[in-house]
């Protein structure tokens, strides 16, 4: 029996019984991720900070031959609660992570739905940087098996001067 208040959805399609095995797929959210650390830090001049931040994965349910899949639905695997990154007037809807960015990843709490982002905060400007917040581009990361947690790529943010904006680069490792 199934608990009272489960949504179904069902799906109908033509196609020989070879091709019809469901597969599922772990993808990352079809939004951007807001991390924050715990307080804010501040990145003294000439200096930097790696931090590793989470991001809460979905699922897709798939069928088909491999070269031509069939996606049927996405499932998140948390909740995920919806924020706004940027200004009133300019910015992109997100989501907020649910756990904090961290400096060590043995804080972590391995989770088989969740992946481990390196952040790596560069500030060559003659000030300190303020780090609140930082939003991951799902979009840029891979998905890697680790030994104990999922991994993504690394992000690297780069302020190079007080008054410009800073850069951020999404690396192959």
């Amino acid at each position: 029996e199934f608990p009272v208040g489960i949504d179904f959805e069902r799906f109908a399609f033509d196609a020989p019984d070879e091709e019809s095995d469901l597969m599922l797929k772990p993808i990352y959210p079809d939004r951007s991720i807001i991390s924050t650390p715990r307080v804010s830090v501040q990145i003294p001049p000439n200096s930097s900070a790696s931090f590793f931040c989470r991001v809460s994965l979905c699922v897709q349910l798939i069928t088909g031959p491999e070269k031509s899949p069939h996606p049927l639905t996405t499932l998140a695997l948390a909740s995920l609660s919806r924020t706004w990154f940027g200004s009133p007037l300019e910015g992109e809807a997100c989501y907020a992570s649910s756990t904090n960015a961290t400096r060590d990843y043995h804080d972590l709490q391995p989770f088989s739905y969740r992946v481990v982002c390196p952040v790596t905060i560069v500030n060559r400007s003659s000030e300190a940087l303020p780090f609140e917040r930082i939003c991951i581009r799902v979009k840029h990361l891979k998905l890697d098996q680790g030994e104990q947690y999922l991994w993504s790529n690394e992000i690297k943010s780069t302020k190079n001067t007080t008054f410009e904006v800073s850069q951020v680069t999404y690396l192959n490792g």
